[in-house]
C-alpha cells in the first residue's frame, strides 16, 4: 500500500508526524473484493466477440484508442497478430520496423516470414490517416474515437481506390450501456456527424 503523507492534512508543526488514516469505508471496500474477483475471472466478453469476428482470418484492421489496449489484444488474440502504436510496432511480442509491419497490409502486401502472414493488425490511431492499407477486408472499431472524422479516417485506410476486395466490412463495438449513459460517446459521435 502506498500512502502519500504529504497529501494528508496535518498541522505544519507536525509535518512529519504520523497521521491516522480514516478507515470508515473499510467495510465497503472489503465487500467489493469478492465482486472484483468474480469480475476478473468472468472473462472478457468484448474480447471474445472480437475473437469470434476474426475467426475467418480475413485481413482486418482493429483500431483501439490506447496503447495498453493494443498490448492486451496482441497478447490474447490468436497469433500471429501484427500491431502498431505511436512508439513502436511488431508481430506478437517481437518489435519490428513500422514500415515492415504496415506493408503486410498495404498495396504491395509482401510477407517473407514462415507460415501464414498475419491476418490482423491491431493499432492505435497512429495508423488512421495517411496510409494505404488496401489488403484489409475489414475495419474494426474496438474502441470508438471521439469524433466522426476519426471514424472516417480509420475506415479510409481500407476503403480506398486499389482495394484488394470488392467490399470492406466495418464493425463497431459500441460502449456498454452503463458507460454510454455516463459518457454519451455514441450520442456525441452522431451529434458531431450531423
Amino acid at each position: 500500500q502506498l500512502v502519500l503523507w504529504a497529501m494528508l492534512e496535518a498541522p505544519p508543526e507536525e509535518e512529519f508526524a504520523a497521521t491516522d488514516l480514516p478507515l470508515d469505508d473499510i467495510d465497503r471496500i472489503a465487500a467489493l473484493v469478492p465482486a472484483v474477483r468474480q469480475w476478473a475471472h468472468s472473462g472478457d466478453t468484448k474480447r471474445d466477440a472480437l475473437v469470434a469476428q476474426l475467426a475467418d482470418r480475413r485481413p482486418s484492421l482493429v483500431f483501439a484508442t490506447a496503447r495498453e489496449t493494443v498490448r492486451y489484444l496482441r497478447e490474447c488474440l490468436p497469433a500471429p497478430v501484427a500491431w502498431c502504436t505511436g512508439e513502436s510496432a511488431g508481430l506478437g511480442p517481437a518489435r519490428l520496423a513500422r514500415d515492415t509491419v504496415l506493408q503486410w497490409f498495404g498495396p504491395t502486401h509482401r510477407w517473407a516470414g514462415p507460415g501464414a502472414p498475419p491476418a490482423v493488425l491491431v493499432s492505435t490511431d497512429v495508423s488512421a490517416e495517411g496510409l494505404d492499407l488496401q489488403a484489409a477486408a475489414r475495419v474494426v472499431h474496438y474502441d470508438l474515437p471521439w469524433t466522426s472524422v476519426r471514424l472516417v479516417q480509420r475506415e479510409g485506410r481500407a476503403l480506398r481506390r486499389g482495394s484488394m476486395h470488392d467490399s470492406v466490412e466495418v464493425i463497431r463495438f459500441e460502449p456498454p450501456p452503463a458507460i454510454e449513459e455516463r459518457l454519451r460517446q455514441s450520442w456525441q459521435l452522431a451529434r458531431k456527424r450531423g
